[in-house]
């Protein structure tokens, strides 16, 4: 065989395989993502379950605060952990969703939305969480980004119940 023959032969076994590379690479890609899309159900199920764990421990607590009664001092500090919890549950499943792209994340905004109008005292406690929030963020003059679950549940807010939404959250950015 000539030289040029066996250059030729070697570009095409090069070419040949850096494509079988890339189905590869493609393939593996997509096993990942749905990997990740399972892994997302088991961690949602996971958090779903520990946050009725919480619930059902201090559920006289919980009833109490959502419907907005007066609570003790240390009910009040029950309830605030278990509004946190609450919110950070449905927070990670709408960051998921932003993170997965497989399924839309304002279902998860707007479901939180739901139960927050439903429950007084729990809707208290988000909108005085979110003034706090604000007001260290100002005091200290750090910026924390652009509070899109923030923003994404009060949209959904103002969109259920039919309220005006704030200027500064009824922007996109």
């Amino acid at each position: 065989m000539k030289p040029a023959q066996l250059k030729e032969i070697a570009e095409l076994v090069v070419g040949l395989s850096v494509i079988a590379s890339l189905v590869f690479v493609g393939i593996q890609l997509r096993q990942d993502r749905k990997v990740a899309s399972i892994e997302s159900v088991v961690a949602a199920t996971n958090d779903r379950k520990y946050m009725a764990e919480l619930i059902s421990d201090n559920g006289e607590v919980w009833v109490k605060g959502i419907a907005g009664e007066p609570l003790t001092n240390l009910e009040k500090v029950i309830f605030e952990s278990l509004a946190s919890a609450h919110n950070l549950d449905h927070y990670s499943a709408w960051y998921r969703a932003t993170q997965l792209n497989h399924i839309n994340p304002d279902k998860f905004s707007t479901s939180y939305a739901s139960i927050l109008i439903r429950n007084p005292g729990l809707l208290a406690n988000w909108r005085e969480t979110r003034e706090l929030e604000a007001t260290d963020r100002e005091r200290t003059g750090r910026r924390t980004g652009a509070d899109t679950w923030g923003k994404a549940v009060e949209r959904a807010i103002a969109q259920l119940d039919g309220t005006r939404l704030p200027a500064e959250i009824g922007h996109q950015e």
